[in-house]
């Protein structure tokens, strides 16, 4: 199917849901409803949603659909619509024109299509990963070459500290000539038509980010997640020109102290998909780092190592395994299943089927370990102690579902990382 072929028919998709969303748009009879998740959603989110579903199924029967607020279908598709009917409803529902409609469509799934639409101001930004277009004609992002005359946004300032590193956020606030909260997918649109140089999500979800993605990469920028990391599975995501996009990513992960008595940040982050009071298995457990935080979440773990003499954490819920996994023995757990499976600074390849096979269903896959580049930075440096580039992917591909997955350079170690579901 040929993608470009595909424009006129979001230009139609953006037109039809626009002229929905603007009879709702500060209408004092607005109800505003709160979700699980406390965030805002009105009869505007699901009308939008609604007939963007039912246009592209009636023109596409055989494509599938991630979408916000009424659910997903086929998500096995070749062709898979991603939709977000308002993104930045807050905005909305408070009558600020700071949001937009959010169209794309992925291909096996890669972005290849993607539009911002605000129908206030009848702007409609499309991109295809090559070119970009605002309203039909070419934009790109500006060319700033120094963060100190660049201007940087953030839908909330206030969610970093939540979920990245707070210190990072202030070093790059710092040393930006502005920080504005244009945000949500308008600020995206910004970065892209050259109108401000850097766009900052801590968290995002895939409809939030998805169809960005072509968007900034037709505009000439770069879009990755937090930490410099492939967007396309990213649980997060930074905005900008090619100069200034490595500048950034620098100052939200800069030289810090790493202690390797704390718990991994992307263990905290995910810990809580593991579901509530199951086991959960510690692989090369060490000193116990992550056996103590599943403890303390009121999980039962089961911590092996080659020498639990090491391990720090003595509890009741702690069941300390004396194994080497690496002589070619038997797997030392025999057919016990875990809700969570945690690995970090370790690599033993025959064990990742293993681990993927152990997991009971819905139970979560945490893996961070090093990867290929982190040679230049010291031990390890053999390729049998570095992961490829994607394997964690590829070890999980079919069997589990990826949540997030990231293979980025920090500036101390190149390391590979995913969470993933059974």
């Amino acid at each position: 199917m040929d993608v470009a072929a595909l424009k006129p028919f979001v230009r139609e998709l953006a037109a039809e849901s626009g002229a929905l969303i603007r009879r709702y748009f500060r209408s004092p009879g607005l109800v505003v409803d709160v979700k699980d998740d406390a965030t805002p959603v009105t009869d505007a989110d699901r009308g939008a949603e609604e007939l963007l579903r039912k246009r592209i199924l009636a023109r596409f029967p055989d494509h599938g659909i991630m979408a916000e607020e009424l659910g997903n279908e086929r998500l096995d598709a070749e062709w898979v619509w991603v939709l977000d009917p308002i993104d930045g409803t807050k905005s909305f529902v408070s009558g600020v024109p700071l949001f937009g409609t959010l169209i794309g469509l992925l291909h096996r799934g890669e972005p290849v299509l993607g539009a911002i639409h605000q129908p206030i101001l009848g702007e409609l930004c499309l991109g295809d990963g090559t070119t970009t277009t605002l309203n039909d004609r070419p934009v790109r992002v500006r060319a700033t070459t120094r963060l100190a005359d660049a201007v940087v946004l953030a839908s909330d300032t206030t969610t970093v500290a939540r979920h990245q590193d707070a210190a990072g956020w202030e070093r790059l606030a710092t040393g930006a000539r502005w920080v504005r909260t244009w945000g949500d997918c308008y600020g995206y649109l910004l970065v892209a038509t050259g109108q401000a140089d850097v766009m900052t999500d801590p968290i995002m979800s895939p409809w939030d980010l998805l169809p960005l993605i072509p968007v900034i990469r037709g505009a000439g920028g770069v879009i990755t997640d937090w930490h410099g990391g492939d967007p396309v599975h990213a649980t997060s995501s930074v905005a900008a020109g090619p100069d200034l996009h490595p500048q950034v990513i620098a100052c939200l992960n800069g030289p810090r102290a790493h202690d390797a008595a704390a718990p991994s940040p992307w263990i905290v982050r995910f810990a809580g998909l593991v579901p509530a009071g199951s086991s959960v298995l510690d692989v090369a457990a060490g000193r116990g780092r992550h056996t103590r935080l599943f403890v303390e979440r009121g999980h039962p773990v089961v911590a092996v190592d080659r020498d639990p003499s090491r391990l720090e954490v003595a509890a009741a819920r702690v069941e300390a395994v004396r194994a080497d996994l690496e002589d070619g023995g038997a797997w030392p757990l025999g057919e016990r299943r875990f809700g969570g499976i945690v690995v970090t600074s370790y690599l033993h390849r025959p064990l990742l089927p293993v681990l993927v096979d152990r997991l009971a269903p819905g139970g979560v896959l945490l893996y961070e370990t090093f990867a290929r580049g982190h040679e230049r930075f010291g031990k390890p440096s053999e390729p049998a102690f570095l992961l490829e580039p994607g394997e964690l992917l590829r070890a999980v591909e079919g069997k589990l579902r990826v949540v997030a997955f990231e293979d980025v350079a920090l500036p101390d170690r190149v390391v590979q990382r995913i969470a993933a579901v059974k």
